[in-house]
């Protein structure tokens, strides 16, 4: 499957603009909107931000604005969603 910059970006921009709407809580959980328009989302249910991966829901994607990394769940892991080419 492929995963562009810009689908990435599109994300992490939506995680960011959710964030500073909500100012004062610690992390929030998102309903995906982006299911149905990317395609390595779809099977993403909501959207967590700044919650500790370990305590997320395995259909979600998690989004760390600390070090503006966005994760999902892949073989028992919680793994970077990053570029690829294939």
């Amino acid at each position: 499957m492929k995963i562009t910059e810009e689908e990435i970006s599109k994300i992490k921009d939506w995680c960011k603009k959710t964030k500073k709407e909500e100012m004062g809580r610690t992390y929030l959980i998102k309903q995906n909107p982006f299911s149905l328009e990317i395609p390595f989302a779809r099977n993403c249910i909501f959207i967590e931000i700044d919650k500790p991966p370990f305590f997320c829901n395995k259909q979600s994607l998690v989004y760390d604005s600390s070090s503006d990394k966005l994760f999902r769940f892949v073989d028992a892991r919680w793994v970077e969603i990053a570029e690829s080419k294939y």
